[in-house]
């Protein structure tokens, strides 16, 4: 394991520069390898060399070696954000009488932290200062690090030729909490069922419940489970294998949540793509998730259908007959794929994540023993339909007996739009990002978050200033969530309470 942290070097290389008053210390980056089959004293000692070495470098300043770096490579940014200083040089003098020195902080970093151990009093005992970002990091978080660096000091004065990988960084009490309270989140549930399972158990017990809301239009339990039954015999028939791949490009409608649950009930998995991405981006998604079969609609746009229908099976949904049939009896297993999900991806093209009907069965039951979902009536759903957060706005109202109350691409745009939406609707729950419920926040927005019971934020950073505006402008629960799609969308989740916003609480 490699770690970059930086650390301040004296940068007095002679005995004029040493008797000469001023600032000459230069902060550098070291590079730091961890094994973790070496015993403390050899890494120690080689850590002892690298640093030696890296002196013969001090006069090299770090605002050059970025510049040089940015010249080559325009997006560099700072090489490390934790400065470890260690400064034991003696600046008292009992020739100079009575006096001691004393530690200032400047109440300016550039750096997220800076973690000074200093003997400046010549007294034989260390004293460690933690400079560090208030909007990062709180001031537990600094009690817990140097309980942290006490216990690992320990076990290295102990035994000093432990073994790397045999030191512990988590304290006995930590690890006891975590062990016993804060990853004790197991849930019983039937794993041998799966998400169609419980979309099914909503047609029987609320079968005449409105199930999904777009524009003018809505749409039923038993009628939603009437379409998709036709759409996957539909597909069946076409030749839509158990473990093939449909591709989804249909505009935001009632059509949508058809396709997706007609694909679940054909037993294929699906990949939504956003049908305003470019078409090479389009292209691109559907090769690459292996979609044999394309779900289009009457909005797309005709020269890309005519080049997805050349080497796709197209199904038209807007020109679509519906049959009536039964509850296709496919025996699905909970392991089977859901979807595939694309992300940003760190290449530069996206990446396709694959997401399994246990992963979004265990989600849905997680977050309802958290939150009680199912107490909710209507949930939003205003997030872009190739992004994970529409799944769980699909499912966390589908699965659960509670209605969808589908944005149009105006009202998932416009805050004014979206503000009228809700309040028109009643919607008592949200799932969206921070920013984006800062939009309905906006005077001319009219608060349509008065009436809302429960906001779930995710995605981005939630900020103490928008966590007391939304205090003023609604009673509803306020969570915090995390997790990327790798691990089906979220994993950990927090009701926020006064000023705490931390995301600390296991999902699933």
């Amino acid at each position: 394991m490699n770690s970059l942290s930086g650390t301040p070097i004296l940068n007095r290389t002679n005995y004029k520069e040493k008797n000469t008053m001023g600032m000459f210390v230069n902060a550098i980056p070291v590079k730091v390898h961890i094994p973790q089959n070496s015993d403390f004293n050899t890494f120690s000692h080689e850590l002892s060399t690298n640093m030696l070495n890296n002196l013969k470098h001090q006069k090299y300043s770090y605002s050059q070696l970025l510049e040089e770096l940015r010249t080559n490579n325009s997006p560099v940014g700072q090489l490390y954000n934790i400065v470890l200083s260690y400064q034991v040089t003696k600046a008292y003098n009992k020739d100079f009488g009575n006096y001691s020195t004393a530690w200032y902080g400047t109440n300016h970093s550039q750096v997220d932290c800076t973690i000074q151990i200093t003997d400046i009093n010549d007294t034989g005992e260390l004293i460690v200062h933690y400079d560090y970002l208030e909007e990062k990091y709180s001031k537990k978080d600094f009690q817990d690090l140097h309980t942290r660096i006490n216990y690992i000091t320990e076990q290295i004065l102990n035994r000093n030729d432990i073994n790397i990988a045999d030191i512990d960084i988590v304290t006995p009490e930590e690890k006891n909490k975590i062990l016993s309270e804060f990853n004790n989140t197991t849930v019983q549930y039937p794993k041998s069922r799966t998400i169609l399972n419980l979309f099914e158990d909503q047609v029987i017990q609320n079968p005449d419940k409105t199930a999904v809301i777009f524009e003018n239009e809505e749409i039923t339990y038993h009628e939603l489970n009437e379409k998709a039954n036709s759409l996957a015999n539909y597909l069946i028939n076409t030749g839509v294998n158990h473990h093939d791949v449909v591709s989804i490009l249909v505009n935001r409608s009632i059509d949508l949540i058809v396709s997706i649950f007609g694909v679940i009930k054909s037993g294929a998995s699906f990949v939504l793509i956003d049908n305003s991405l470019p078409e090479e981006r389009i292209h691109y998604m559907i090769e690459d998730s292996g979609a044999k079969y394309c779900i289009v609609d009457e909005f797309l746009n005709e020269d890309l259908r005519i080049q997805l229908h050349r080497y796709l099976n197209t199904i038209n949904i807007s020109k679509f007959y519906y049959s009536v049939y039964n509850n296709e009896n496919l025996k699905l297993h909970y392991e089977d794929n859901l979807c595939i999900i694309y992300t940003s991806g760190s290449t530069g093209k996206p990446k396709g994540v694959i997401l399994h009907k246990h992963g979004y069965y265990n989600l849905i039951n997680a977050f309802n023993t958290d939150m009680n979902l199912s107490d909710y009536q209507r949930i939003l759903g205003i997030a872009t339909i190739s992004f994970d957060m529409f799944v769980f706005e699909v499912f966390a109202s589908l699965l659960l007996g509670n209605t969808l109350v589908l944005a149009n691409l105006e009202e998932q745009k416009d805050p004014i739009a979206m503000s009228k939406l809700i309040q028109k609707n009643q919607v008592d729950f949200i799932v969206t990002t921070p920013s984006r419920i800062d939009l309905l926040l906006l005077e001319e927005c009219n608060n349509p978050l008065q009436n809302v019971n429960a906001i779930l934020l995710g995605g981005e950073k939630l900020t103490d200033s928008l966590y007391r505006r939304l205090r003023e402008a609604t009673h509803a629960k306020v969570y915090n969530s995390f997790g990327p799609t790798e691990v089906t969308s979220a994993c950990t989740n927090n009701l926020v309470k006064d000023t705490d916003l931390t995301v600390r609480k296991t999902a699933s």
